[in-house]
């Protein structure tokens, strides 16, 4: 499965139980990139993807999520499922928000294989990372 995650500076990325931030540049980049992948979300981030036809709502994302299969990640812990993961799309902010839940993983088995920074319709800067694992 491929992971999507947003984060601020300090990889926080939720603050009492709410995303720390969205802009609808990084929605359809995941369009982009997805193509007709499936996309599956939580039903906390659907309002984010609502008109898109190969998104997914689940309670457990990271659950039923098979191998071609993009995960965006706002309100789950990615650890539970690590070893299931193939790549790690991410997003930074560029900000400091307030923020109380942390991407606490390490990347040192992870190689970056892209970085682009692009404006945002919200954020001046917004860096996507693209990271394979190492063993792939």
């Amino acid at each position: 499965m491929k992971i999507i995650i947003c984060l601020d500076n300090h990889n926080g990325y939720m603050f009492n139980n709410r995303r720390l931030s969205s802009d609808k540049c990084i929605t359809d980049d995941i369009e982009k990139f997805a193509k007709t992948n499936r996309v599956i979300v939580t039903p906390y981030s659907h309002k984010l993807f609502s008109e898109r036809s190969n998104v997914i709502v689940n309670n457990d994302p990271l659950a039923v999520a098979s191998n071609n299969d993009y995960c965006f990640v706002e309100d789950s812990d990615i650890n539970k499922c690590l070893s299931k993961v193939t790549e790690i799309i991410m997003f930074k902010w560029n900000r400091d928000y307030p923020y109380d839940k942390t991407l606490s993983m390490n990347l040192d088995n992870w190689k970056l294989v892209s970085h682009a920074d692009f404006a945002g319709n919200s954020h001046e800067k917004i860096s996507k990372y693209v990271f394979l694992r190492k063993d792939e």
